[in-house]
């Protein structure tokens, strides 16, 4: 598929939900957005990553912490997070 945004080292609340929601209309697969929030992760350790706007930054990289985790597997080979889960927990996100 591969159709992750391209990397920048600047995010917004905006690049985040556009990868949830292209996860939901299986426009990019859960270890695609994993590995693109992987990315973000490795530039926020290195102290790198922009926050647009910074009154985000918390909700930003809350959504970034749950795309870290979204293609983890149950017991049963399923996602733990199907695509209510996800759609639970990107909804109220503004």
């Amino acid at each position: 598929m591969n159709n992750l945004p391209q990397f920048s080292k600047s995010i917004s609340l905006n690049k985040v939900k556009n990868v949830f929601q292209e996860v939901l209309d299986g426009k990019l697969t859960r270890e695609e957005a994993s590995n693109w929030a992987k990315k973000l992760q490795q530039a926020e350790d290195l102290g790198e990553l922009i926050y647009n706007p910074k009154t985000d930054e918390a909700t930003i990289w809350h959504g970034i912490t749950y795309l870290l985790g979204i293609d983890l597997p149950n017991e049963d080979g399923s996602y733990l997070h199907n695509n209510e889960d996800i759609a639970t927990f990107v909804n109220p996100i503004k």
